[in-house]
């Protein structure tokens, strides 16, 4: 059983990954040189900054999320709604950050949200944090409705988000949203 534990133990599995890492560095230098030959062999000569096929290439961009509900609209007022998104090939990464100010009003029933790119399904989920200032946290994920584009925010128990779900927001709560999913 020494030897066991011994083969087990964090020194050595931290030592293995130390052998390891010059193996994964030249395996990951090969696949990024075979994705700038394969872009050139195929007329893809991509710009300034390499070739146009590259893991992890794309930059974040800022994009205005709406925020609605099917009763009356919420009001951004003074706090902050804000999104940011990346999609590489039809892979599309997202962050929505609600902040409520003094002046945010949360409209009534349901509130709804609009995905930066169209999904390619409704069969997506997104995780979701809701931040009650200097009172606690929720878990909550976000659920595309009928449609590819729009989603809910369902916090635990299972109650959609709304002004009074999971609490009566106030200044400072926060509403976080990312998710990553297949678009058209």
């Amino acid at each position: 059983m020494a030897a066991v534990d011994k083969l087990f133990s964090i020194p050595t599995i931290v030592q293995r990954g130390v052998d390891l890492y010059p193996e994964l560095s030249r395996r990951w230098t090969d696949l990024q040189r075979y994705l700038q030959q394969y872009a050139a062999n195929h007329g893809h000569t991509g710009g300034a900054d390499g070739p146009v096929i590259s893991a992890g290439s794309a930059s974040w961009e800022n994009y205005t999320p709406s925020w609605t509900t099917t009763g009356t609209a919420p009001v951004v007022g003074n706090g902050t709604l804000t999104g940011r998104f990346r999609q590489i090939s039809t892979t599309v990464d997202f962050k929505i950050v609600l902040t409520w100010g003094s002046t945010t009003t949360g409209g009534t029933n349901p509130w709804l949200f609009d995905l930066p790119k169209d999904a390619a399904s409704s069969d997506w989920a997104f995780a979701a944090h809701v931040l009650e200032d200097g009172v606690g946290n929720t878990l909550a994920m976000g659920q595309l409705q009928s449609g590819v584009s729009i989603f809910q925010v369902v916090a635990e128990p299972g109650n959609v988000v709304d002004v009074t779900v999971p609490h009566t927001w106030g200044t400072v709560d926060r509403l976080v949203i990312t998710g990553t999913y297949e678009s058209v």
